[in-house]
């Protein structure tokens, strides 16, 4: 344990020295502004949708002035002429219609994709269908698949998730390579390989200081921009067993090379393969089987749960597998490091 103690200290000292405390710092107050002071509680994606009624008996201009739009996702508003409605137009995004007798012409500002143009399409066949009494339902019913997910997140707390995932994994993973790459060059694993040094205590005291950062950087996030109301016990679970994986699996692969610019594809590919559940983070629909075997999948979208203060049922079954994971990773740091570390064939 003293042993532990002390390289705890030579790798405190190392980091305090190498700036990565106050990288971290810098950081995380950064990321706290970001999300308190520039990004927006509501993202626009309002699609405002602008009618000129040029039908003889103006049926469809009375008949959306009668109905309103509460409760539609799209804005309808009608305009009395070309001109107005072609200068709302270039002020907003959306797309403009033009009834007439014999006919309907959509005006597009050119970005729209062909589902969207589906969509409207569909949605004047209906408009024409009700005014003409083909389709007139009477009441709609609206089933729930997750009833958990009906509480939305501010689009400013909606991207701290991410954030934290991404930060975390790839500091845990960066930091701990250049500490290793630090002791090659300025000859610590030479001193090492004579010393009676334990390979665990050393291992041990990387990992520890080092996910040591990336806990304090997702507490300090979380605390400046969300406060104290959410469950800090699993939150802190998640990012513990997180920072300990990510940290392992970075000594893991960087005790190979020998400086950050031979490491630098490793940190490159890294980074894309973190980075890919974020699609299904932000777009649902877009959901890979592949993703869901990526750490930084579920450990994304369980900090949302705990972020909304959702109570979710996976929280301990997530932990164990991050765990279980966390423990392969360092049985094979140990049995790597022997040989790359502090094998014998490294002494010459």
């Amino acid at each position: 344990m003293k042993k532990l103690w002390t390289l705890l200290k030579i790798d405190y000292t190392m980091a305090l020295r190498s700036k990565f405390i106050l990288i971290t710092l810098i950081l995380a107050i950064l990321l706290a502004v970001l999300v308190n002071f520039v990004l927006p509680e509501k993202l626009n994606t309002e699609m405002n949708t602008y009618i000129l009624d040029r039908t003889s008996n103006t049926r469809i201009a009375t008949f959306l002035n009668a109905a309103g739009d509460e409760g539609s996702a799209i804005k309808i508003e009608v305009t009395k002429s070309e001109e107005e409605l072609t200068s709302k137009l270039t002020k907003s995004n959306g797309a403009g219609v033009i009834f007439e007798d014999d006919k309907v012409i959509i005006v597009k500002q050119g970005y729209e994709d062909e589902a969207t143009l589906n969509l409207m399409t569909a949605t004047i066949n209906l408009l024409t269908k009700k005014l003409s009494g083909v389709y007139t339902p009477t009441s709609f019913k609206y089933t729930v698949l997750e009833p958990q997910s009906t509480e939305k997140l501010p689009f400013n707390k909606f991207m701290i998730p991410p954030l934290i995932v991404l930060d975390v994994f790839l500091l845990g993973f960066m930091f701990i390579a250049a500490m290793i790459f630090q002791d090659k060059k300025e000859g610590i694993i030479k001193a090492y390989r004579i010393s009676p040094i334990n390979i665990f205590g050393y291992i041990t005291s990387k990992v520890v200081i080092n996910s040591s950062l990336s806990i304090a950087l997702a507490l300090i996030i979380v605390a400046a921009t969300v406060g104290f109301h959410i469950n800090y016990l699993h939150y802190f679970v998640i990012v513990t067993l997180s920072a300990l994986l990510i940290s392992s699996l970075g000594m893991l692969l960087s005790q190979f090379f020998n400086s950050l610019s031979e490491f630098m594809y490793v940190l490159i590919a890294f980074s894309l393969i973190i980075a890919l559940p974020a699609i299904s983070y932000f777009q649902p629909s877009f959901s890979v089987p592949f993703f869901k075997y990526i750490p930084s999948y579920p450990i994304m979208f369980e900090i949302k749960n705990i972020i909304s203060s959702v109570q979710s049922k996976e929280i301990w079954s997530l932990s164990l597998l991050l765990a279980v994971e966390l423990a392969g990773v360092l049985v094979l740091v140990y049995f790597t490091s022997k040989r790359a570390l502090f094998g014998r064939r490294q002494l010459s």
